[in-house]
């Protein structure tokens, strides 16, 4: 069940790395140099963002035991 284990590692990093990159770039969307006071980003748009980060951090912490007691 090795399989598994590499499986959970490429996908608790794949959420983690897209969830920073949402992140940085609601960050850039949200610079009031660029865009002016019209361009600011709510904060429901930064709290998915680290729900994607979140979700990665737990699947990357469920431990070996969880997936291999078939």
């Amino acid at each position: 069940m090795k399989s598994w284990t590499v499986v959970r590692v490429i996908a608790g990093a794949f959420f983690i790395i897209i969830g920073v990159l949402l992140f940085i770039f609601l960050r850039e969307l949200n610079d009031p140099e660029i865009e002016g006071d019209s361009g600011r980003i709510g904060l429901d748009s930064y709290f998915i963002s680290l729900i994607l980060i979140i979700i990665g951090v737990i699947i990357l912490f469920i431990p070996k035991n969880k997936i291999n007691s078939n």
